[in-house]
């Protein structure tokens, strides 16, 4: 037989107050709560492996409600599996994102504390520093924006580097209803499902060979970049450049688009990038462009 724990003890064990305990099984996160015949609340091993992953998610910031949707859900056997990945996925996505705040913060907060290099330093240094060499080389910022929130974020990342920009503009463009990702039938969801998708762009880079860094932005869509980002990267050679992405994204992460990039810019060194979520400001970028590029 298993062995089981009062309250106290349980509390202990986990190292959490039993009022958080009690907190747990009043708002019903505590699936099948023991007792012993005089009322006693008991748990088993099981009951405190469950406790802490009920923690893990509250400290992820995951509210209550959802908590116990996902409980609810379990509760109803194998048929939920789907369904509980998508939220424990969701969640997840939303600590990549606020990873990705927290990085572009702490490298704004390096940026201003440490002696800044000027334009004319660089430039009399450039054989001598490797790191200015790299932020100082000729640099193009590419980007695909469906509904303007990347195309924004892009401007302001050309101005702050001092970059060349260019719209990865679709042929046919991106409809609302094409933006639905929920319609089994959209558009989007037809493209991403299909790996072989490539959809047109209207209008090409002039010289794509006067460039040493480009960086890429798009929307992250099904964790990945969007397919017309495979277009483009397809339609040039990116032999010794190298490629940063950079990307919007309302829940996730860059997920493998680094990794798909890489295998379809042959002869590129493709670098982590990251999420440039919200307004920042161009002292932000900057900061992060050099972080970026240490990578």
């Amino acid at each position: 037989m298993d062995k089981l724990y009062t309250i106290g003890d349980a509390a202990a064990k986990l190292g959490m107050p039993a009022s958080t305990i009690r907190f747990y099984e009043k708002n019903g996160l505590i699936p099948n709560q023991q007792r012993s015949s005089d009322g006693r609340r008991l748990f088993d091993e099981d009951d405190l492996e469950w406790m802490r992953f009920v923690e893990r998610l509250k400290v992820s910031g995951m509210p209550i409600k959802e908590i116990r949707e996902y409980i609810d859900l379990y509760l109803q056997g194998d048929a939920t599996i789907e369904e509980r990945r998508r939220i424990v996925y969701t969640r997840r996505a939303a600590i990549d994102a606020q990873l990705e705040e927290l990085m572009l913060a702490r490298d704004f907060i390096d940026y201003k504390s440490c002696p800044k290099i000027s334009s004319a330093s660089r430039r009399s240094a450039r054989s001598t520093v490797t790191k200015e060499e790299r932020f100082m080389g000729e640099k193009l910022v590419a980007y695909f924006s469906a509904s303007g929130t990347t195309e924004k974020v892009a401007k302001d990342l050309a101005a702050a580097i001092g970059a060349d920009l260019f719209e990865i503009a679709p042929e046919q463009p991106y409809t609302r209803a094409d933006l639905n990702w929920q319609d089994k039938g959209s558009r989007t969801t037809l493209e991403m499902n299909d790996e072989s998708c490539r959809p047109a762009i209207a209008g090409k880079v002039a010289d794509m060979g006067a460039y040493d860094t480009v960086f890429v932005g798009f929307p992250v869509w099904w964790y990945v970049e969007p397919r017309i980002i495979d277009t483009f990267l397809e339609a040039y050679d990116f032999a010794g450049k190298t490629v940063v992405p950079f990307a919007t994204s309302g829940g996730s992460g860059l997920g493998r688009a680094p990794q798909r990039m890489q295998a379809l810019a042959a002869g590129a060194r493709v670098l982590a990038g990251g999420l440039l979520n919200g307004r920042p400001s161009q002292e932000e970028l900057a900061a992060w462009t050099e972080r970026a590029l240490e990578a």
